[in-house]
């Protein structure tokens, strides 16, 4: 505690406004460089767009096996969570 006392002794008032001062104005250079990055994003990804474009189509989902039904599925998902609970056959 002693050591922490006489340090903060050190600073004048004069030196904390300064401080005090620089911090602000640190942290408000920083919050509109983050609001200027978050504006031009969209202009960055629309140049970006053109070298690396969208893939045009997507992946199909996989197809089902023949004469299986929707509740078919639903009762081979509840018997796997059932026997993950530790239940019994």
């Amino acid at each position: 505690m002693l050591l922490l006392a006489s340090e903060s002794a050190n600073i004048s008032a004069a030196t904390g406004l300064a401080i005090a001062i620089t911090g602000m104005l640190i942290v408000f250079v920083a919050l509109i460089l983050i609001s200027l990055a978050l504006t031009g994003l969209p202009r960055v990804l629309a140049v970006l767009n053109e070298y690396y474009p969208e893939k045009a189509e997507h992946a199909a989902p996989p197809s089902r096996p023949a004469g299986t039904a929707d509740h078919e599925f639903a009762a081979a998902a509840a018997f796997a969570i059932h026997l993950h609970r530790g239940g019994t056959n």
